[in-house]
């Protein structure tokens, strides 16, 4: 009776595990790695230059810039957390204490939580794409918006593309 509840439990297990994977679109720890370059890049790149400075001044530009540093603020942290992902997987992968098994199912979580992580990037720039236009003229937002989703999708942070209006 227990091998057959044991059966039960590993193949429910790897039937789950196996539904996970079909959704995720990392699949190892080396699809993480130019997903951190690409959100590197994006942190560091100067938002400020794809705006004219004649068109943000005082109060909007002040605006502006805190929204912007705050995105960036969270592309860092997701990008840390990547970054720890990364390192928890080859931990994982060197470990002779854990069994296969167990290790691919936590690799597979990890992975989740990377997947999770690059899709929350992708709310998080639809957010801050609707927090800047409230402080940029239609204009000014406009040409913003096309040349920061040509600048994101180019990046391919991940699997969805940011659609202009």
């Amino acid at each position: 009776m227990k091998n057959l509840l044991k059966k039960f439990v590993l193949t429910a297990a790897l039937i789950s595990v196996s539904s996970i994977n079909a959704f995720a679109s990392i699949n190892s720890a080396y699809e993480i790695t130019p997903k951190i370059d690409s959100l590197r890049q994006l942190g560091n790149y100067n938002l400020n230059g794809m705006i004219n400075r004649s068109d943000l001044v005082g109060e909007r530009l002040q605006n502006f810039n805190l929204i912007t540093a705050q995105y960036q603020n969270s592309i860092l942290v997701t990008q840390e957390s990547l970054s720890g992902i990364v390192s928890q997987i080859s931990i994982l992968n060197n470990s002779s204490n854990i069994s296969d098994m167990e290790k691919n199912m936590q690799i597979r979580k990890l992975l989740k939580e990377a997947d999770t992580a690059l899709y929350n990037i992708d709310s998080k720039t639809v957010q801050y794409l609707y927090s800047v236009r409230t402080v940029m003229p239609t204009l000014t937002y406009q040409k913003y918006s096309k040349r920061f989703r040509e600048l994101y999708n180019s990046l391919r942070i991940s699997d969805s593309k940011l659609i202009s209006k």
